[in-house]
């Protein structure tokens, strides 16, 4: 505010100083209003933030995932992730989402993976997921006489089929899934 009241008396002393050493200018036939200079406050200035490069952040492979939502739509996304694991080739991932009786039905990863691959080769990348498959077997027809069985809770799971598009016409085209609730999230288990 000073500097401003200083700058407004610099430049009424110095209009003053010019009209004793200078002739007036004569009047133009149409004369204008001249407007009458204002004070303006000249804004503060501010410090400019500056952008500090933030690290990237390093992701934990033995971190917890988020879990799934609950009900159908965390069925339906665990079998989701489950085949999209396959597709993007993370054996190892789409492994750890299966239910300790489903692994057995390979024996080992390295089992699971070969098998895996080998069906995607002809089974194309695109496929439609469905709960509650009609034209099937029901929950308890399909896991009955199973070694894994025994532990899917029948009030909570749910039956997922998936159709692989490219074998439409082949029974190998539909695969029957259990998705299990369990705490934390959901397991799978291959019924067909």
């Amino acid at each position: 505010m000073g500097r401003l009241v200083v700058t407004l008396v610099l430049l009424i002393a110095a209009v003053s100083a010019c009209q004793g050493t200078f002739p007036t200018p004569s009047p133009s036939p149409s004369p204008s209003p001249t407007p009458s200079p204002t004070a303006t406050p000249s804004p503060t200035p501010s410090p400019t933030p500056t952008k500090t490069a933030s690290p990237t952040p390093t992701l934990d492979p033995l971190a917890t995932p988020t879990p799934l939502p609950t009900d159908a739509p965390g069925a339906y996304a665990a079998v989701r992730s489950y085949e999209d694991a396959l597709l993007a080739g993370r054996y190892e991932a789409a492994w750890g989402m299966l239910g300790k009786g489903s692994q057995g039905t390979w024996g080992s990863l390295e089992s699971f993976g070969k098998e895996r691959s080998a069906f995607l080769a002809t089974s194309g990348t695109a496929y439609k997921e469905q709960i509650h498959p009609e034209n099937t077997l029901s929950l308890s027809q399909w896991i009955e006489g199973t070694t894994w069985g025994s532990g899917i809770n029948q009030a909570k799971a749910y039956l997922i089929s998936v159709t692989w598009t490219a074998l439409a016409d082949d029974t190998g085209a539909v695969e029957i899934w259990v998705a299990n609730p369990v705490p934390g999230g959901w397991k799978l288990y291959k019924a067909h």
